[in-house]
Order: structure tokens, then C-alpha cells, then sequence
């Protein structure tokens, strides 16, 4: 659900199966968080440019933490996306322990490499 590229019908056609639940989470999964569970078993979230419903909080953080259920919750760069995209995904993700903060980072040379130290149960590389 949400705006742009990843979350266009048809964007991901060849690669993954998908479909847009539209801008907005569906209001029979909002008032019924147990349907949206036994419907799908991951929900993509593009976050940004979206009409922001709090009534949303409460059925994906159910989605997750009651039902296992899978969440890529998906923001754009700082600039594309306001401050409060930031706090509004943050508020579904941060009982996580996951926030979205507002960082703009210099572009890195592609031989960088990324730590995850501060990501306690990320699993070991691949060999």
C-alpha cells in the first residue's frame, strides 16, 4: 500500500507476486486487523506522500506483533518525503524498536561497506 514506484500495480511484475491494496490500508482490514492477517502474509508500506489515517497504527502493529506477519515498512530520501512522513512511520514501527529519522548521508564510493553492530539478531553473511 502507499505511493510510487514499489507500490504501482504491476511494479515488481516478474519478480515477486504483489498487489496495490491502493494509498490507503483497506477499511475492512483497518476495522478487522485479523482479516488483513489471514489475507497476506507480508505487507509493503510506501509511507511517504500519502494522506497519513492513525487509525492505521493499531492494525499493522497487530499485523506483526499478534499474527507474525511480515511488514517492509519503505520511506524515500529526506527531501522527497517531510518530517512528519518520518514521525508517521515511526509511530507503526517504533514499538520495534525501529524509527525513521530524517538524515541526509554524503554520497559513499561503491566499495562501502555497512555495519549492522547496532541491529542485535541481523543474521551472519552468507558464504
Amino acid at each position: 500500500m502507499g505511493y510510487a514506484y514499489l507500490c504501482n500495480e504491476g511494479a515488481l511484475t516478474g519478480k515477486v507476486p504483489a498487489t496495490h491494496l491502493g494509498l490507503s490500508l483497506p477499511q475492512q482490514y483497518v476495522d478487522n486487523p485479523g482479516a488483513l492477517a489471514r489475507d497476506w502474509d507480508v505487507l509493503i508500506f510506501c509511507g511517504y506522500g500519502v494522506s497519513w489515517n492513525p487509525a492505521w497504527r493499531a492494525p499493522i502493529q497487530e499485523f506483526v506483533s499478534a499474527n507474525g506477519k511480515g511488514l517492509l515498512a519503505v520511506m524515500d530520501y529526506e527531501g522527497a518525503v517531510t518530517v512528519n512522513d518520518f514521525a508517521r512511520m515511526s509511530e507503526i514501527t517504533s514499538p520495534a524498536g525501529i524509527g525513521f529519522n530524517a538524515l541526509n548521508l554524503p554520497w559513499a564510493p561503491a566499495s562501502t561497506t555497512v555495519a549492522l553492530d547496532c541491529v542485535r539478531d541481523v543474521p551472519p553473511p552468507l558464504h
